[in-house]
């Protein structure tokens, strides 16, 4: 599914409160997986977690730049197996709306 770029910081802003939502959820669904898996997922949780929580507050506080360099969290990203981040394309698009900075809502044009 391709997803429409953000216009606004609003928007971009309920796009990292849905990746924050979809850490929870991992973070949860560890609590019933066995201990194997649980220390995969042990070691990228909380730094990914913490990056995207970063970003929000930045993006709260209005302090977030958009500039074309990778978001601090993408280094975690890349460093995970894609089938332990089931939710790794919206942390692309995250990064890439950083980098390219927000759309243009056409109908203001």
């Amino acid at each position: 599914m391709e997803r429409k770029k953000p216009t606004t910081v609003e928007q971009f802003i309920a796009l990292v409160d849905e990746a924050l939502f979809e850490i929870e959820e991992l973070r949860a669904s560890m609590a019933y997986d066995d201990e194997d898996i649980t220390d995969d997922f042990s070691g990228f949780i909380q730094p990914l977690q913490s990056g995207v929580r970063d970003l929000r507050q930045q993006l709260a506080n209005g302090s977030h730049e958009f500039v074309d360099c990778d978001l601090a969290f993408m280094a975690v990203v890349a460093a995970v197996p894609h089938h332990l981040l089931p939710f790794g394309d919206l942390l692309s698009f995250l990064n890439q709306v950083h980098r390219e900075g927000l759309g243009v809502d056409a109908s203001l044009s």
